[in-house]
């Protein structure tokens, strides 16, 4: 297993647990309130909306959203 695979897995198992930590938490939404999840997408830790869209990687959300609202 490459050194990336492995890294966008860690991310990933962390983001889901960190969301499955409180059931109350809807982390992280966006605007529309539209909950994200964590996936793996071609080796890259990725949030999405559904198993088919992908929105953004993780640790870049904020810049999407923003890029978005302009």
């Amino acid at each position: 297993m490459s050194s990336d695979v492995s890294h966008a897995s860690t991310t990933c198992e962390i983001a889901s647990n960190f969301q499955d930590f409180d059931e109350w938490l809807q982390w992280p939404t966006l605007p529309d309130g539209r909950h994200l999840t964590p996936r793996r997408v071609d080796g890259r830790p990725m949030w999405g909306r559904n198993r088919d869209e992908v929105v953004a990687p993780i640790g870049e959300l904020t810049e999407y959203i923003e890029r978005q609202q302009h």
